[in-house]
């Protein structure tokens, strides 16, 4: 998966990220929490990024939704790094 567009959203604590990949054809959306079971493996990698609260999966992107406490500028370029390594 490698991210092709990061863009603000309505709510400060999340970003939406294009990626190049879609969700297999008939699934919606969904939601990924840290402490879950059988993440994905690129969901996986971006919650070691500390800060980052939970993410939506839609159809090319994902928005990642951080903690309050936590700055974009300390997230945004270690989501690069993982998505385009």
């Amino acid at each position: 998966m490698k991210l092709t567009k990061v863009e603000r959203t309505p709510n400060p604590l999340a970003m939406k990220l294009s990626v190049d990949e879609y969700l297999e054809a008939g699934t919606v959306g969904v939601t990924y929490t840290r402490n879950q079971k059988g993440l994905p493996r690129d969901i996986m990698r971006l919650f070691t990024i500390p800060g980052l609260h939970q993410m939506y999966r839609y159809a090319d992107f994902i928005t990642v939704e951080k903690t309050v406490d936590s700055d974009w500028k300390d997230i945004l370029p270690q989501i690069k790094k993982i998505l385009n390594g």
